[in-house]
């Protein structure tokens, strides 16, 4: 079996909620908005915690990946990352970052090659990262995948997210 495969779970619930649902390899990938999480791990895992979450009343969906992105499942390739990072000046944002690693503000700080490493096994706290953001702005540009929309406006109904990436 490939060390890397995996699966990820999507669920209509707060991190805090479900939580003590996880099963042996699977963790809690992101917390997304005060009602959706993520999990991710071994595929046979995540269809265990599938079932337990379901049978507790959760709503629950697959999300179509093929790696237990944001677990410590990834701390090879993170490493590997990290190495490759080492050769590369990295420097201050010219603009703010809301951090989904550390779930604060950079602050013209310049990440080390850790903090990418990090960021590809922990939790993405992207729920606390755009509450940071809202308390200073009220229209969002997203450069992702354009799946943001919901999480902000669940997080604050009345903010703008604009996206960038058009939907195939």
């Amino acid at each position: 079996m490939d060390a890397l495969a995996g699966a990820m779970l999507s669920v209509l619930a707060a991190a805090e909620e479900v939580e003590r649902y996880a099963v042996e390899d699977t963790w809690i990938a992101a917390e997304n908005g005060p009602g959706h999480c993520v999990f991710s791990g071994r595929p046979e895992a995540v269809s265990t915690l599938a079932g337990r979450l379901r049978a507790a009343g959760f709503t629950t969906l697959p999300v179509d990946a093929t790696h237990p992105f944001h677990t410590p499942q990834l701390a090879g390739a993170a490493a590997l990352l990290g190495e490759d990072l080492r050769h590369v000046d990295l420097a201050p944002a010219r603009i703010p970052i809301a951090s989904s690693v550390l779930g604060t503000w950079l602050d013209g700080k310049v990440p080390e090659p850790g903090y990418w490493r990090d960021h590809m096994v922990s939790r993405v706290r992207f729920r606390t990262a755009a509450g940071l953001v809202l308390s200073r702005h009220r229209v969002l540009v997203e450069v992702g995948p354009g799946t943001a929309r919901p999480w902000i406006n669940q997080a604050d109904p009345d903010a703008v997210c604009v996206r960038t990436v058009r939907r195939s």
